[in-house]
């Protein structure tokens, strides 16, 4: 039984609620390696050559691109029916058993009772992969700032349920102005505003923010700073720019750049862009910003962190990074002293100093 009223932050975690999201393209997963013959490659190389697979070999063997074939064997790894060992994947008893189609117990055709919608957009995001490479995720209508309003009112509103639990954790638990002396920040596609939300009411210290987005979302935007319950205090703190950021100069003036879920939307090479991009708007001592679910370096786990790498996979193209890979990106910018700080549940902190 909970009793209200509601508290200033969330009392548990929303793992569970958030791995309903994540875990909605798990049964895809299994379905599509069944289908692109993932289990009866595996056991093949398994039987003929007593090794594992590998990323390469899947990408050759089974026309996959790198991408796709990385985050479904990672995925499967995580689900529990590969195992990694080295730079291979094996089978593990469960799929040797019932996921190769040599075996008397054979259970990959009740995979096709399923729903269609997800495993065809999954196989979808594995055939442009194979095709068209890091160009198939460069279509995306955010990136010409072409969201129609309906279609970015909802997304929107999906975005603000979840960020504003981790907004509210990382307002209350890391002290931008006395860690790392933030007094401007930029929010770059901060969508309904909610992290900014969070840090206004929380962090007095900081003088100004400004959330950066493309023309549609940014009246969504300020729709959400005017209901904002509470009310905010000194909303004049907030200003909403229209723009888009791989096209237009970030806003200048302020000496830190933040990033919300927005480098797992986005092929290397744009999120280096924006790195490079973050470095160049700030001054000597500015600071970037990313909250992400970060990888291990393995790429197969935390499961729950792989599986939405999965998903991002399936409806964007892009997927997780590592903080290996983040730490790669932004040093490639110019940036130093790169860190990371947990926030809550799979969330991280990841930031940057502009020497």
């Amino acid at each position: 039984m909970y009793i209200t009223p509601i508290p200033q932050l969330p009392p548990v975690s929303h793992e569970k609620l958030f791995a309903l999201t994540s875990t909605q393209y798990a049964v895809p997963c299994v379905r599509v390696a069944v289908s692109k013959g993932i289990f009866d490659y595996a056991f093949k190389v398994l039987e003929s050559q007593g090794s594992g697979i590998t990323v390469k070999q899947v990408m050759k063997e089974l026309k996959f691109g790198e991408k796709g074939a990385e985050v479904m064997l990672n995925s499967l790894v995580a689900l529990e029916y590969l195992q990694y060992i080295g730079d291979q994947y094996y089978l593990n008893v469960l799929s040797q058993t019932y996921l190769v189609t040599s075996s008397p117990f054979y259970h990959g055709n009740m995979f096709s009772l399923h729903a269609d919608e997800s495993f065809n957009q999954l196989m979808n995001a594995i055939e442009a992969d194979f095709k068209e490479g890091p160009n198939a995720n460069k279509k995306s209508a955010w990136m010409r700032a072409e969201f129609p309003k309906e279609k970015a009112e909802k997304f929107i509103a999906g975005m603000h349920s979840y960020s504003m639990a981790v907004g509210s954790v990382l307002a209350a638990t890391v002290d931008f102005k006395k860690k790392f002396d933030v007094t401007k920040l930029l929010d770059v596609g901060g969508g309904s505003g909610s992290y900014c939300m969070c840090l206004a009411r929380n962090q007095p210290e900081i003088a100004k923010f400004t959330i950066f987005e493309i023309p549609t979302v940014a009246e969504i935007c300020r729709g959400y700073l005017s209901r904002a319950t509470p009310p905010l205090p000194s909303p004049s703190r907030i200003e909403v720019v229209a723009g888009n950021m791989f096209k237009d100069p970030l806003p200048l003036g302020h000496n830190a750049v933040f990033f919300s879920n927005i480098f797992h939307d986005w092929e290397e090479d744009l999120c280096q862009m924006l790195c490079k991009k973050s470095f160049d708007a700030l001054p000597s001592g500015g600071h970037l910003f990313l909250i992400e679910a970060v990888l291990s370096e393995s790429k197969s786990s935390p499961p729950l962190t792989t599986l939405f790498s999965l998903y991002m996979f399936a409806v964007t193209n892009a997927r997780q990074f590592t903080f290996n890979e983040f730490k790669s990106m932004m040093e490639k910018a110019g940036f130093k002293n790169v860190g990371l700080i947990p926030v809550f549940g799979i969330f991280s902190l990841i930031h940057a100093r502009k020497p």
